[in-house]
């Protein structure tokens, strides 16, 4: 098992599901991973990225991410993240904050497949 750098850019959150987006080192040509983790399983999935852009609503920016059978949407304090038939609203967290528990499944989960 290796160990992979990741850089941490993105953490949304609940009870339920964490969405993160990790830059991976240099070594790894700083790809751009999304990830989502189930709170309760731990099981890791690796979200497909296709695209991103921003939104004005009501003077607020809203940034909208599109993944293979998924989409985020994001302000500066809440998410709302729709994947295959459920829906979930999540708070955007300060990177400080993520718990070590996170870090250190994302980085398992990273050693065994990048």
């Amino acid at each position: 098992m290796r160990n992979t750098e990741f850089e941490l850019l993105n953490y949304f959150f609940n009870e339920n599901v964490i969405v993160t987006e990790l830059k991976l080192s240099s070594e790894n040509d700083g790809k751009i991973l999304w990830v989502k983790i189930n709170s309760a399983t731990r099981e890791v999935e690796e979200l497909t990225f296709l695209s991103s852009k921003s939104e004005r609503v009501n003077d607020n920016d809203i940034f909208v991410r599109t993944f293979e059978s998924a989409e985020l949407r994001s302000d500066k304090f809440f998410a709302k993240f729709q994947h295959n038939q459920e829906g979930q609203i999540l708070m955007v967290s300060e990177l400080e904050q993520v718990p070590q528990i996170v870090l250190d499944k994302i980085e398992e989960y990273l050693s065994s497949n990048h």
